[in-house]
């Protein structure tokens, strides 16, 4: 597709590469911070072989509520630690930075970098202006990803509650089939 011309939102997030590690498989895990929320300005150019585009910082006023945006600021924090948990994440990688005053924005964004949010959920989220909306879309997301993951782990000890049943069934008919030689060789001797 020619960048020129793509559908690019309108509103976006720059960001810092903290690490780039290269996995066993071939992939990457890669680690960055995001860093302003901008807005874009001007069309897309493509200068020398590289793509720019103008751009301005995207200014999101304080919000009139602030008790209900810490509210669901704390809500989001445990429900991310406790996702990032369930993924076996790092403790590191799932601490949200708090900064004090807090800046909504960029924990957002960092809680959104872990989740695998619909493009279209976190795009609603960065051009949305009002922080309560954007805490309550986010905290829809992790709601769904811990629902999602709390059935997951119910299913797989389930299947290991039953496969564990399987082999005790298993290893008894053993035990029994052996005592059944043992006996019809005692009494086969004996007689």
């Amino acid at each position: 597709e020619d960048c020129t011309t793509a559908r690019l939102s309108s509103v976006g997030t720059t960001a810092e590469l903290l690490q780039m590690v290269s996995l066993p498989d071939g992939t990457m895990r890669i680690l960055v911070q995001g860093k302003d929320r901008i807005k874009r300005t001007g069309d897309v150019i493509l200068k020398d072989g590289t793509t720019m585009v103008a751009t301005a910082p995207l200014e999101i006023a304080q919000s009139e509520k602030p008790s209900e945006v810490a509210a669901l600021l704390d809500q989001v924090v445990a429900l991310h630690s406790e996702y990032m948990e369930a993924s076996g994440l790092h403790s590191h990688e799932a601490e949200v930075i708090l900064d004090e005053p807090p800046n909504i924005a960029r924990q957002i964004s960092q809680v959104l970098s872990h989740l695998e949010a619909p493009l279209a959920k976190q795009i609603n989220i960065l051009c949305e202006a009002d922080q309560v909306v954007q805490l309550n879309i986010v905290l829809d997301i992790l709601i769904s990803a811990v629902a999602s993951q709390r059935a997951n782990q119910r299913v797989q000890q389930r299947i290991q509650a039953t496969m564990e049943e399987s082999q005790k069934e298993y290893q008894l008919k053993e035990q029994i089939k052996a005592l059944e030689n043992e006996l019809s060789t005692i009494t086969g001797d004996g007689g």
